[in-house]
């Protein structure tokens, strides 16, 4: 889908996402009056108080309405209400163990990590492992700082941010469909169905349902494909297309 914000501001795609951000802060200072939203130090990342907060997922939100200034006013109202509240409880996130239930795995680019200065793993190429303090509305990155400030290794974040996706995974819907066709796919839309490919469980039950070896995709956090290599090689040919384009 075409943003319009794409009709008014395009000249390139940072300056859209700049216009996007700028747009937001507007709305925040207007909703949330008395409160401190800046620029952060990416197009599509905001400054509140100390904390980072990116836009990515207001702005995925965004594009599936009609994209008039109410969608969006509505959208940032729901997306940041929460945080108000949490100026009333600022060292929420300073306790690890208030921190710990709410941590989660979550896959993204390694430069976009780099800018928000989180704690991240190796994937594959240019691809990282990062976490998260997930929220009902937004997510905060973890940094190597929340790491010195908890008094816990990486290797402990990781591990409970892992079993906390477990934990939420379970008994949510997924399409399978043995070989021949031999393809899985997890579209839950919670941010994080790409990071599934990480639960062990996971990727042992889908080798048991479409053959091993397979190969997964994630062409964003909200979607999961993988694929036997046993599985015909046109359709094989069709969802990496199709995984490239999305």
């Amino acid at each position: 889908m075409i943003s319009r914000f794409t009709n008014l501001f395009k000249k390139s795609d940072l300056d859209e996402n700049n216009a996007f951000r700028s747009k937001v802060i507007e709305l925040l200072n207007e909703l949330f009056p008395g409160n401190d939203f800046k620029n952060g130090d990416a197009p599509e990342q905001i400054i509140f108080g100390e904390t980072k907060l990116g836009l990515t997922s207001l702005r995925a939100k965004f594009l599936l309405t009609s994209q008039t200034n109410v969608d969006l006013r509505e959208l940032v109202r729901e997306h940041f209400s929460r945080l108000t509240q949490a100026l009333e409880n600022p060292n929420t996130n300073e306790n690890w163990e208030l921190v710990k239930p709410r941590l989660m795995p979550q896959i993204m680019p390694a430069e976009f990590a780099d800018k928000f200065q989180a704690f991240s793993l190796a994937l594959g190429d240019q691809v990282v492992i990062a976490c998260v303090i997930d929220g009902n509305e937004t997510y905060q990155y973890v940094t190597k700082d929340d790491l010195a400030k908890w008094l816990v290794s990486g290797e402990e974040l990781y591990q409970v941010a892992i079993e906390n996706l477990a934990e939420k995974t379970k008994g949510q819907p997924m399409t399978i469909a043995p070989l021949p066709d031999g393809f899985a796919m997890i579209n839950i839309s919670d941010g994080f169905d790409a990071a599934r490919i990480l639960l062990p469980d996971l990727r042992m039950f889908f080798a048991e349902q479409i053959g091993c070896p397979f190969y997964f995709g994630i062409p964003n956090r909200d979607f999961l494909i993988c694929f036997s290599s046993d599985s015909d090689v046109e359709a094989q040919l069709k969802i990496k297309n199709q995984i490239i384009k999305d």
